[in-house]
């Protein structure tokens, strides 16, 4: 089952966004009150929405949600598969948050991408549930290259370098550079909005301003391309929802030198000049 994230752009007339927040919240309360909570397991999301848009939450958002799995007895799992180990501007995005999540998954940016690995972190007391001091009786979930050990060698020394090479820090500080310099692209008639957490950026593209009616696949084919064309690529969010895959995402490494990033800011600034 799915439940609508909160858009902060696109918030109903007449209520704040704390409002907007709690009321999307409460749809997770609605649906395990519905269905039973006997039946509800867990609830599953990202501390803000990646591929469907970069869509960052309220912090009452999170709060809310906790407050309801803990209500129900109903575990509150967090994907940090994107977010996490510094893509935000903090070692994992839901530490933006006040929370405590029972289950967090994490994969990609734990090697960043050089081998593939995930690891799923549990409360303590979830994992002894397995426990029943009969034999056998232990979380025996496996798979084919489980605890592959080039791929823990890499994660390991990746976390090193991220700790050394403070980069948590330095994706803070390069997101809130990144805000600065794209401030002035709000005044473009096709740019709805731009948000951001740490170096993670989204440039919702609109055909109005006003409607806020998705930009073209045209126009926004043509931004990506010019992008490219000029040695900067930039992706664009999921058709998860239909009509509403118009944002261009903005997700560099956290490695980016000030020469990488004095780029990526002149190529976006001309490209849109020339889309005017």
């Amino acid at each position: 089952m799915h439940v609508a994230p909160p858009d902060n752009y696109r918030i109903p007339a007449g209520q704040s966004v704390e409002e907007y927040n709690i009321q999307r919240a409460l749809e997770f309360e609605e649906k395990i009150i519905w269905e039973q909570k006997e039946t509800i397991a867990g609830i599953i999301m990202e501390p803000l929405i990646t591929g469907g848009g970069i869509l960052i939450p309220h912090p009452v958002y999170v709060e809310k949600v906790q407050e309801i799995c803990t209500r129900h007895g109903v575990l509150l799992i967090i994907d940090e598969v994107i977010c996490g180990f510094g893509r935000t501007g903090k070692l994992f995005g839901h530490q933006h948050f006040k929370v405590k999540p029972d289950i967090v998954t994490m994969a990609k940016g734990l090697t960043s991408a050089y081998l593939p690995l995930s690891v799923t972190a549990i409360r303590k007391d979830i994992y002894e549930k397995f426990d029943t001091g009969e034999e056998n009786s232990h979380l025996r979930h496996i798979n084919t290259f489980g605890g592959n050990p080039a791929a823990c060698a890499v994660a390991l020394k990746n976390l090193e370098i991220i700790e050394r090479e403070n980069l948590i820090n330095r994706s803070a500080e390069l997101g809130e550079r990144l805000n600065r310099e794209l401030a002035s692209l709000n005044d473009h008639p096709y740019v709805g909005n731009i948000r951001g957490l740490g170096f993670l950026f989204g440039i919702e593209l609109v055909e109005d301003k006003e409607t806020k009616e998705p930009a073209t696949n045209d126009r926004i084919g043509k931004i990506i391309g010019d992008c490219k064309m000029n040695g900067l690529i930039v992706g664009r969010n999921g058709d998860t929802v239909a009509g509403f895959n118009n944002v261009l995402t903005l997700c560099p490494p956290l490695s980016c030198t000030d020469e990488d990033f004095d780029f990526i800011v002149s190529v976006l600034k001309k490209v849109f000049k020339e889309n005017e």
